[in-house]
């Protein structure tokens, strides 16, 4: 559940559509059916973009559908830097160290930042922990 990222983003709703309450229910329904890897930073940002460019009453799925445009947005935007030998020689380390940087990338961080991450994150080096 997604309670932090549904609370941002119902906070701007409501500011946006004045009266509107944000019940436990309420939070609890936008925290399950908010993507699961939206950070509550992200939430708020697009609620408020959602809420500049429309009138009506915003929905989960209008800001699921935001999400993952950005993400695909920030993915293209970048190429993965090559890493070094020892993990680019293992197909394991190589998926952990890619899955790594993409989680880093669609978070936002720089490639800089998400490479040296990657590197440093725990993973599985010739079916070891390295």
């Amino acid at each position: 559940m997604n309670l932090q990222a549904a609370n941002q983003a119902l906070k701007i709703h409501a500011l946006a559509h004045q009266g509107t309450q944000i019940d436990q229910a309420k939070l609890e329904y936008w925290a399950a059916t908010l993507d699961p890897d939206m950070p509550p930073n992200e939430a708020r940002n697009l609620a408020i973009e959602w809420h500049k460019n429309n009138t009506g009453w915003m929905e989960p799925a209008d800001l699921n559908r935001l999400w993952r445009a950005l993400k695909r947005e920030r993915l293209n935007s970048y190429l993965m830097p090559q890493p070094p030998a020892e993990i680019a020689c293992d197909p394991v380390a190589y998926a952990e160290y890619e899955a790594e940087w993409r989680r880093q990338i669609i978070q936002g961080a720089t490639p800089g930042t998400a490479a040296l991450t990657a590197l440093t994150a725990p993973r599985q080096i010739g079916g070891q922990n390295g």
